[in-house]
């Protein structure tokens, strides 16, 4: 028990007196790099295999909302710590995401290639599969606005 600012120790306490080398001795595990200077942990990553399922090579999609569902396969399962990453036109699309599942909304028409990559936690890559170009038809781009005009009574 510590006593109170101003207050004398308790009757009983007893003074112990540290040594001049006492201190908090702290391990930490760092990662063993090798000598081509990659770390242990990224030598037993998984190799994995990704393909987009769907949509097929060059398949054209017509949906006037401009939604489009990329479905891929990815051998062996993904590994807890790591992500799927979309492209779209070399440009990442959505968060990283663990499913191999995309659904995109309002995408524009037109020719689009697709890559999915497998990312760690740290957005190192880690396996990507091979691009895959399709075409969305849209009918309708910018509905045209129709003006309803004023009650005149």
């Amino acid at each position: 028990h510590y006593p109170a600012r101003g207050q004398a120790p308790e009757i009983f306490a007893t003074r112990v007196k540290f040594q001049d080398n006492t201190q908090n001795q702290i391990r930490l595990q760092l990662p063993v790099a090798t000598s081509s200077g990659t770390t242990v942990e990224q030598e037993t990553s998984t190799a994995y295999e990704l393909r987009i399922s769907s949509p097929t090579e060059e398949e054209t999609i017509r949906n006037n909302e401009g939604n489009i569902t990329i479905m891929a396969i990815i051998s062996p399962n993904l590994a807890a710590k790591h992500l799927l990453v979309l492209l779209m036109d070399g440009i990442v699309v959505g968060a990283p995401q663990n499913t191999p599942l995309f659904s995109l909304k309002n995408i524009d028409r037109g020719e689009h290639n697709f890559i999915i990559k497998v990312i760690s936690q740290n957005s190192q890559k880690l396996a990507s599969s091979p691009p895959r170009k399709i075409y969305l038809h849209r009918s309708i781009v910018n509905p045209k606005k129709t003006f309803t005009p004023l009650n005149a009574d």
